[in-house]
This record gives C-alpha cells, structure tokens and sequence, in this order.
C-alpha cells in the first residue's frame, strides 16, 4: 500500500490562517486587554486534527508575534 505525503504548501498555510485569526480577534477587545474571542485556538485545533502537528509550528510562532500586536504588560 502506498503511503500519501500532505504536500508541502500544508507547513506554511498554517501560519497564514493563524495570523489572519490574530488579526481578526483584535476587533474584539473589550476593556483591559481582555478579548471576547481568540480565532487561532479554533482555527489551529481544526488544522491540528486536519494535518496533524506540523500546525503547532505556526500555532507557536504565530503566538510569538501576537504577543507582540496584543498590548500585553510586562
């Protein structure tokens, strides 16, 4: 039986879709840095179970940077 290989577009992708859904959960701040939704905890355990952990690469790098957009305090 041939084994199939994802292709390789599926390691970049990822950090693509993340970093949209960062993007997106900016709009919903309330009040003192509290957001109502963060996309890329959905978005990234739907791409985990669909191509498996090659996702928490971006999942890690994409959180790296949003720390960064987020305002967060020292």
């Amino acid at each position: 039986m041939k084994e199939k290989h994802l292709p390789g577009w599926t390691w970049v992708v990822p950090f693509f879709i993340l970093f949209a859904g960062t993007l997106l959960s900016l709009s919903f701040k309330s009040t003192q840095g509290v957001y109502w939704i963060y996309f890329p905890i959905n978005l990234g355990v739907v791409m985990a179970l669909w191509w498996g952990p090659r996702v928490l690469a971006a999942a890690f790098v994409n959180a790296l940077i949003a720390i960064t957009l987020f305002d967060l305090p020292n």
